[in-house]
Order: structure tokens, then sequence, then C-alpha cells
């Protein structure tokens, strides 16, 4: 069967891609190779407790806020969102002090102004700045042609830092602003303002993390895909793309299934896309693609407590034990964690960054099969990550932890980069990637593109299939 599109993936991008090509006619399949679709919204089952792979929370899916329009149009507002504290939603923890990112811009700026009283002014101007960058970033949603344009805005060739550093005199400041930024991989020394300006700010227009678990995102999708005529397949690997006169017109599977198509829209990373057809790209390509730097991939501790031994915590914990936060030494025992606690309390995770350097003598390994030494690195790390949130360690009933070589296994991404490619102000026209390919009819999605996380690679997927249909999509 001849399809309009095939979709390789079934990560968000791939899925929210086929949410909307379907919704406009089209013809669409996705081939995704592993069991179950979902990609980083994966959920799977330790010790009877379910959990997540990489999705925890999302911000601004209220109504007049940054993601919701998005949602709203992927009918993803129906699922069971539960609010975090208004009053703290993220908690930040630097060397034993406790600070509070509080929901609205207002509510923000004057939480953080009770602990810096004198920065109150730059913090007025700081939640100015996030918010006019945020309306610019969404305005591409119903303009996608405008997207390079926004490209050049100054705060992209800015750095993260560089910029807070120009607008508070304060350096605890400067770390509590960006405290939450074990979200975004806040130790990339390059990494664009812009960037962390867009993220920030829907979360903090408001937080929300699930009743369930994040599956649920892509069950959603994938059903709505099928209701509008789409199809999935699983345990479908792509192993190539077949390319005639410069266009691509099909896939092949490991299985030796053929599937023809129009259009081929990949949202797995591009170094991997460009293997599918390695001799229909020349050579400088190649080359650039696959020596763009990756993000730091993440250590996980996926923990299941005992019943009635922990109180449920409606926030989010970043806990940095004497850290500088905008460094990152992989040979330090972990000194920062990311604590998401699931609503219930039932479960947490604890996440800390973890170099591929620390991995990579198992990397020619499997799942399940890395021997003695591997498990006894990842015991010390799990006691490590513990070793930062003591008032857990008498709840903890179980636990399995899963390092970078995890990821790369089911995601196909690099060095098991969790943010996918490495952004860089100074090298903007490098590190940001167009959709379109020298192939005219592959086109790349997901969050190795733009901007990562559940609202970059929505805004992303829009951009990639107005390639397609060329026309207003919400």
């Amino acid at each position: 069967m001849k399809y309009d599109v095939v979709i390789i993936g079934a990560g968000l991008g791939g899925l929210e891609c086929a949410y909307i090509l379907a919704k406009n006619g089209l013809k669409v399949c996705i081939l995704e190779k592993c069991g179950v679709v979902g990609g980083a919204l994966q959920s799977f089952k330790r010790a009877g407790t379910k959990f997540d792979t990489g999705f925890h929370y999302v911000g601004g899916i209220e109504d007049g806020q940054s993601l919701y329009p998005l949602f709203k149009y992927f009918n993803l507002l129906h699922l069971p969102w539960h609010k975090l504290d208004t009053d703290c939603f993220d908690r930040i923890v630097i060397d034993g002090r406790t600070f509070r990112h509080a929901n609205g811009y207002k509510h923000f700026t004057d939480t953080l102004a009770e602990d810096f009283p004198s920065q109150k002014d730059s913090l007025r101007k700081f939640v100015g700045v996030i918010a006019s960058t945020a309306a610019r970033a969404n305005a591409v949603i119903n303009e996608p042609s405008s997207a390079y344009d926004l490209f050049s805005d100054p705060l992209f060739s800015t750095s993260t830092r560089d910029y807070l550093v120009s607008c508070f005199n304060d350096r605890l400041l400067i770390d509590v602003i960006a405290g939450s930024g074990l979200k975004i991989d806040i130790t990339q020394k390059n990494l664009p303002f812009f960037i962390f300006a867009e993220i920030s700010n829907a979360y903090i227009q408001s937080a929300y993390r699930l009743e369930c678990e994040g599956g649920a995102i892509a069950e959603s999708l994938s059903d709505d895909v099928r209701r509008m005529g789409g199809v999935i397949f699983t345990k479908q690997e792509v192993m190539s793309i077949a390319v005639k006169d410069g266009k691509a017109y099909g896939v092949t599977t490991t299985d030796g299934v053929f599937y023809e198509s129009d259009w081929i829209v990949s949202d797995v990373h591009p170094a991997v896309t460009i293997s599918f057809a390695d001799d229909s790209f020349g050579n400088i390509y190649k080359r650039r693609i696959r020596s763009l730097n990756q993000t730091l991939g993440m250590f996980t501790v996926n923990v299941k407590l005992k019943n009635n031994t922990f109180p449920y915590r409606n926030y989010n914990e970043f806990i940095y034990d004497k850290a500088d936060m905008w460094s990152f030494d992989a040979y330090k025992p972990v000194d920062r964690v990311m604590v998401s606690y699931h609503y219930g309390a039932q479960s947490l995770d604890l996440m800390t960054p973890m170099s591929w350097k620390q991995v990579e003598r198992w990397a020619d390994t499997s799942v399940g099969n890395r021997g003695a030494e591997y498990e006894t690195f990842k015991a010390r790390k799990v006691q490590e990550c513990f070793r930062l949130v003591p008032e857990i360690t008498d709840a903890v009933e179980s636990c399995t932890a899963s390092t970078p070589l995890t990821w790369q296994n089911y995601t196909a991404a690099p060095e098991g980069g969790a943010y996918g490619i490495m952004k860089d102000c100074n090298s903007l026209s490098t590190t940001m990637l167009s959709p379109a390919t020298h192939i005219p009819n592959l086109i790349l999605t997901g969050q190795n593109l733009n901007i990562h996380g559940v609202m970059g690679v929505s805004m992303t997927s829009v951009l990639s299939c107005n390639r397609i249909i060329k026309t207003k999509i919400l």
C-alpha cells in the first residue's frame, strides 16, 4: 500500500506530526521500532508500579497560556492534569537553603523578592523579557514562515548565563533562577537564552503533572491518529530510505517490508536519519550533522515507596549540594538531583546528569547483559542520589536505575543525550536545524531541531508539517 506520508518514530514529534497530517486528510503511516509508542513518553512497570521514561510535568496549559493552543489542537486537555502548588511548583535547594518558584509573573517576582528584596526591579524586568520572548515564539505556531526571522532574535545569540549575569547582580539569585535547569541541561555554556526563556515562561505561567503515567499522552495521540485513518506499526525498525532521482519514495524495515510514500518525516535523531540514505547526502553535510555535540544524558532512579510512609509533595525539587550548576564534573560524586513526585505518593524519580564518558565502556553491551561491574556502578550512583534526599531513605521499598545507555537503546539518541543536539548561541546556523533536508521530501522533526521538551517538540511538529501541507495548521 502506498501512503501519503511515512513517519519514522512514534515519539511525541512523530505522533503529533501524524495527528496534524491525518487531520488534514493525508494517509499516514507511523513505523516504530519499539513494542510501544511514545519515545520519551513511554511508561513502564517495575515491581508492580508504573514509571515514566522522560515525561514529568508541563507548563502553560491553561487558557491563554503558551502550550494551551497546541494541547487544545492535539486533544490533550482532556487528560487528568493536576496543578502543582502555585506558591511553589519548583523548590530549589542550594547548599541547604530553600527557595521557591511560584506561578504567575507577579507572584514569581514577589516570592523571590522576599529573599532578594534589592533585586525586585530586576526580577520584574526578567519576567517581562521572558513573557515577550515566549509571545514571539508562540506567534510562529500561527505563522510558521516567520521561524527564520525568530531565530535572528538577539536573545538566541546570547547565552543564558551571560544574560542572567547582565540582568542580576546577585550570584545566588542567578543560581536560583537557573535552579530548575536540570530539565534543560543548564551546564551548556552556550545555551541560547531564548530557549531558557521560552521553557521557563511556560512553567511560570502554570505547572501541571498527570494523575496517571505520561504514556497517556502517547495513547491519546495514537488513538486519535487511528481514528482519523492513520496506521501505526510497532516493532518495525527502519533500515533504509529508498531514494531515486534525488527524491525519497519509501522506506524498508529490518523485516524486509517496504513502505511506499510521497513524503517521509523522521522523528529520530538527524544523524540516524541520514544513515538510512547515506549515499544521498554529501560528505560535508554528513560530517556537519555527525559532528554536532549532544546534551548530557540522565541517570534516573525509579523509586517505589512503602505505603503510607512518605507524604505526597505537590511540587518538584531541584537539590544542589555545594554544586556549581553551570558546570558538571562527570567523575565527581552526584552533587545535584531533580526529584519528581508521582501523583499519589506511591513512587518518585530521582534524576541527575550523566556523561556518556561514564558509561561508554559498556556501549557494546545490551540491556540486561552489561555485567556485574555495570550493576555495581549503578548501585553506587543510586546511593549518591539518596545522599542528597535522605528523608526518603526509610520509605524506599525498591528501586531500579537507568543510564544514558538505556536512553540510547530505546530512543536511538546518540550518546543517550537527554535533550538532543546541544544548541550553541555562537553557532546557531549549525546547531539550530531546519526541518528541511537535502532530500526535498524528507522532513525532520523532534527535539533535536530547535527548542526541546514538550513545548519545543510541539512547535517543531507544526513547522515540520507546514513543509508538507503549506497552509495554516492551528
